[in-house]
């Protein structure tokens, strides 16, 4: 006999932190297979930052309003999270999609989903689901559009990246690469300093260095555009914000991604 789970969110982390128990696992109602949709067995979740912010409730929404997450962005103590998962169609009542098929989609997070045709994606043939949600999905697509159709370098520029060694400020490093920049990035270690030295990158340690002063050493003719992580001080002595201050060269732009930085709110 088919039985069904949920995972329940059951309490705000608070300063704490994520713990365990502001979850639990019940059991639920078994779905049945409408017309133009398929049962999604869960394979695997997307785990993603900003769910901190979703946990937060309406304080860490609203670090998120205007992007992709907004809709799913506060969850309310008691409910079944909303969030991207990848899926094995276990039955199917809709046409172009088979049993066994791989695909993504955004449901509650439970063992079983009845899911409508229209909100679903294959998953492309020979991707694995672990590629999908690393350079393929939202957080990476965050990265690859905000340096290619917000910052819009050329070719020949020197890029910024903070929070470089991150999912997101990664694919921005390589996206920035990619289309010629010479790219610098700040990071919080020694280790993720030397992982982005490895992948071609020039790297300094924010928390050894202040920003302006790596900024200066690295480029000391400035940068001409700048993907921000983090805001808060990194944001403010970066030539996103301060184009002042001896760090950018000519042409400058910005984009402003997260705000990772501030403290996170008391709920």
């Amino acid at each position: 006999m088919a039985t069904n789970r949920e995972w329940v969110f059951k309490s705000r982390p608070g300063p704490k932190g994520f713990a365990p128990s502001d979850f639990e696992l019940r059991a639920c109602e078994v779905p049945s297979c409408g017309e133009n949709q398929v049962i999604l067995a869960t394979h695997m979740m997307s785990m993603d930052p900003t769910m901190r912010n979703a946990m937060a409730g309406e304080d860490g929404a609203a670090r998120t309003q205007g992007s992709q997450y907004w809709g799913f962005m506060n969850w309310p103590v008691g409910s079944v999270p909303t969030w991207r998962i990848c899926g094995v169609v276990r039955e199917s009542k809709a046409p172009g999609f088979e049993k066994g098929d791989l695909c993504l989609a955004m449901v509650p997070w439970r063992e079983l989903n009845a899911v409508d045709a229209e909100n679903l994606r294959k998953v492309p043939e020979g991707l694995t689901p672990s590629a999908c949600f690393s350079c393929l999905e939202l957080t990476a697509q965050t990265g690859y559009c905000g340096v290619k159709y917000v910052a819009r370098p050329k070719e020949g520029d020197v890029a910024y990246v903070s929070g470089a060694a991150g999912a997101t400020g990664l694919i921005a490093c390589h996206t920035f690469k990619h289309l010629g920049c010479r790219v610098i990035g700040s990071a919080g270690s020694k280790e993720k300093v030397e992982m982005l030295k490895s992948q071609g990158f020039e790297a300094f340690n924010y928390k050894e260095e202040p920003v302006i002063e790596g900024l200066k050493r690295l480029c000391p003719d400035g940068i001409n555009v700048c993907f921000d992580n983090v805001g808060g001080e990194t944001l403010v002595w970066s030539p996103c914000a301060a184009p002042s201050r001896s760090t950018t060269r000519g042409r400058r732009s910005a984009g402003a991604c997260g705000t990772s930085s501030r403290p996170w709110p008391s709920a």
